[in-house]
């Protein structure tokens, strides 16, 4: 808008050449008001289009702060560049001179905002890859498991003949010290417990096995109810597994810092046909230390973003949803509705 305003002095200049800035005309307001209309007009489109997603999904607040710091030196060199009288303009090329330096600015100032544009979509496609690549690793994680546990069974399964060859011997023999040893060493050959299966969708029960897996390695008591009885998530997988993800993770680093009695974490995904909504509920205990706006909750650790719970809210609205967050004495809550169509 401030090029609008040096675009107007030009056009006003001409009109009333015995004017200056400090003494702009009516005339030259008007003609302001119109340029930057039809300026407004022209990026309305473009920004709806390819910018306004930005504010919602770059959590990045120093791109946001060298966003600012560029834009405020367009701004200083709009207001540098006015004459305090329009006879300046006169002198040689001046006029010239200012209506190509302003024009070159402006375009430049678009080329910038264009550039800033792709970094921004560059940054954020290689979040959602790196998400995307987290929830692969799991995968295949949990594929490797049940491949061990597959193999190990039938390895179990081909020798079984042969040992109950050996445990009837032993016991014909009556040597039941050896028969003892034998059930002993053969119960240590058996494979550990198979695979949780929580889910049927495949990317969702990776990710609960992995977190799974911590708490156990913590100390840390997780109870998983997940009742979808198999049915598709109204999410992609990457979307599911964003907000489940999230949730468990910051329950789980919220669980670290607690006494190890005093770990606990809840989670319920339910699809529920009757309300037409998917519900993901979750409560975990923290230690009563929040940092928190009236509005927002904010990253209590270390080194932490605190954009989870922003990622979990933007992906529920995006789909038509809500996610609400609160906390209750030492315990912090995570109520997420997502309608099913």
């Amino acid at each position: 808008m401030s090029f609008c305003k040096n675009y107007a002095i030009m056009c006003d200049e001409v009109i009333h050449p015995e004017l200056g800035t400090p003494s702009f005309s009516t005339d030259g307001a008007l003609i302001q008001l119109g340029i930057s209309c039809i300026v407004t007009v022209l990026f309305t489109y473009p920004v709806l289009r390819f910018g306004s997603h930005l504010i919602n999904e770059l959590p990045y607040t120093r791109v946001w702060l060298i966003s600012i710091v560029m834009s405020g030196m367009f701004i200083g060199f709009n207001f540098a560049v006015q004459p305090v009288h329009y006879q300046t303009l006169y002198l040689n090329r001046v006029f010239l001179v200012y209506i190509m330096i302003t024009t070159l600015m402006f375009l430049m100032l678009a080329m910038m905002y264009a550039v800033f544009y792709f970094i921004s979509s560059a940054l954020l496609k290689a979040g959602r890859d790196r998400e995307h690549m987290r929830v692969l690793e799991m995968q295949k994680k949990q594929y490797d498991s049940q491949q061990k546990y597959l193999e190990d069974t039938s390895r179990i399964r081909h020798d079984f003949k042969h040992s109950i060859v050996a445990i009837k011997t032993l016991a014909e023999e009556g040597d039941y010290e050896k028969l003892k040893s034998y059930l002993d060493n053969y119960i240590d050959t058996l494979p550990s417990k198979a695979p949780a299966r929580y889910s049927g969708n495949y990317a969702l029960n990776a990710l609960l096995c992995h977190f799974d897996e911590q708490a156990q390695e913590h100390g840390i008591i997780l109870r998983l109810r997940i009742d979808s009885d198999d049915k598709p998530f109204p999410l992609s997988d990457d979307e599911l597994c964003c907000i489940v993800g999230n949730i468990l993770e910051n329950a789980v680093n919220a669980s670290l810092v607690l006494p190890e009695n005093e770990r606990s974490i809840s989670l319920s995904v339910k699809s529920d046909d009757a309300s037409g909504n998917l519900y993901i509920v979750a409560e975990n205990n923290f230690n009563g230390k929040i940092r928190y706006d009236g509005a927002h909750y904010f990253s209590t650790t270390k080194g932490g973003d605190g954009i989870g719970l922003e990622s979990i809210s933007f992906t529920a609205e995006k789909h038509g949803g809500t996610a609400n967050f609160y906390h209750k004495d030492k315990v912090f809550c995570s109520d997420v509705v997502i309608p099913l169509k």
